[in-house]
């Protein structure tokens, strides 16, 4: 951002004012400019608790673990898995710090799974319907780095065109050829869209 002639560099500063969180009544700096939206005004905790009620896909599994399952929990859209340390695939997986366990995208362990080795860096695994926690073998494919990016953008450009065309047919299905020829009924629709 660049400074304003004229005005000092702390007079050019965000706006901060303090204010109380809506749940919990803590006392919080905000930004001035947020300050009109409720979601700005919560707490970290709050706005936490709140985000793990309103999507409880998100929430970590607590406890201990029963047999056969494995902590999971999503991060950036992917459901992470937990793996021990004698796991065939923890070369693959990075050690968090935090949590001190090794943790892998579920997407990618379930490839290595299928393909009963370790993937590289560079083979990325892609979604075929976009879904990122729709991870069954069948909806799985290893692609190079440069057409992972080509893939996303032409189903992105296809599922535009798709629902492009199949909104067409809903309004076309709506309106019956008498409809279309009844002028009052073409206004109406009209002033309605």
């Amino acid at each position: 951002m660049g400074y304003n002639r004229g005005m000092s560099k702390k007079e050019q500063q965000p706006k901060y004012i303090e204010t109380p969180c809506p749940e919990c009544g803590r006392i919080k700096k905000v930004l001035k400019v947020s300050l009109a939206s409720c979601e700005g005004r919560r707490c970290s905790s709050c706005a936490a608790k709140r985000n793990h009620i309103l999507h409880p896909e998100i929430r970590k599994t607590a406890g201990k673990k029963s047999q056969g399952e494995t902590h999971q929990f999503i991060s950036a859209g992917y459901r992470l898995i937990r793996l021990e340390e004698d796991d065939q695939f923890v070369e693959m997986a990075w050690w968090s710090k935090r949590l001190k366990a090794y943790y892998v995208s579920e997407h990618r362990y379930r490839m290595a799974y299928e393909l009963d080795r370790c993937l590289t860096s560079k083979e990325l695994v892609h979604h075929l319907d976009g879904d990122k926690l729709n991870n069954s073998p069948e909806n799985l494919m290893i692609t190079p780095p440069g057409k992972h990016k080509k893939s996303y953008h032409s189903g992105y450009q296809a599922g535009y065109v798709q629902g492009y065309e199949d909104g067409d047919q809903m309004v076309l299905a709506r309106w019956t050829r008498k409809d279309l020829e009844d002028k009052e009924f073409c206004r109406r629709e009209y002033e309605r869209d």
